[in-house]
């Protein structure tokens, strides 16, 4: 079964969002000649002070330097009357983390040795960070019109442990949706089991015939 939703598109603003940022970073791989180790969607924000969530993130993560994308908290605001037209943003969280074993530096911040002999060793997370803001900063991460470019807006220490240090960066990427202001339940209903059962390549169901001067009925012309 294929979903889609009003706007067209066949995935979630949310999943669309977190699906490009990984795609965006992905150029940092190992794979790709960088250095990370693992670019990975993350179901789950961390909070500095939850050790439980910082015990999870290390066991999912703990080959670095590796980068974590979870999408966050979203705040909205109704922008018109006349019809069902929300802005809202969503927070981008984006995890860093490296690698503090080696040479037994804890905190690794800065460049080292091992980092300056080789393009793809770990080069502290004050490179890696610079480096993701420069991919993600003003970017796109989807074609739709929906989805606004990413902005920038804080980063603060996750954790420092002696194995690994995980710092985490916050973008704001502003979401657009827009609904048509007269419809019943049953409309709503009609509409979501059409999309939900036909082909998303297919025309979908044309506007609701509804005459404003009178109390809204199911009025889908199915033919």
């Amino acid at each position: 079964m294929a979903h889609s939703f009003a706007n067209g598109q066949t995935k979630p603003q949310r999943t669309r969002i977190q699906q490009g940022a990984v795609s965006l970073l992905s150029g940092l791989k190992k794979s790709a000649g960088g250095y990370l180790v693992e670019v990975m969607p993350f179901p789950y924000t961390v909070e500095p002070k939850d050790a439980d969530s910082i015990a999870q993130f290390v066991a999912m993560l703990s080959r670095a330097p590796s980068v974590a994308i979870a999408v966050g908290a979203r705040e909205s605001e109704i922008k018109t009357i006349g019809g069902f037209y929300e802005g809202g943003e969503i927070d981008l969280m984006v995890y860093v983390s490296s690698n503090n074993a080696r040479n037994a530096q804890i905190g690794r911040l800065e460049i080292d040795t091992a980092g300056l002999a080789a393009d793809t060793a770990d080069p502290g997370l004050h490179i890696v960070m610079d480096h993701v803001k420069e991919l993600l900063l003003g970017q796109r991460l989807d074609s739709g019109t929906d989805i606004k470019q990413v902005k920038p807006h804080r980063e603060y220490e996750i954790a420092t442990l002696q194995q690994i240090t995980i710092w985490c960066q916050v973008y704001k990427v502003t979401v657009l949706v827009q609904l048509d202001e007269f419809r019943t339940v049953q409309q709503l209903l009609t509409s979501l089991r059409f999309r939900a059962a036909t082909n998303p390549a297919e025309v979908h169901l044309p506007a609701a015939k509804t005459d404003h001067n009178t109390v809204d009925v199911n009025v889908d012309d199915l033919a």
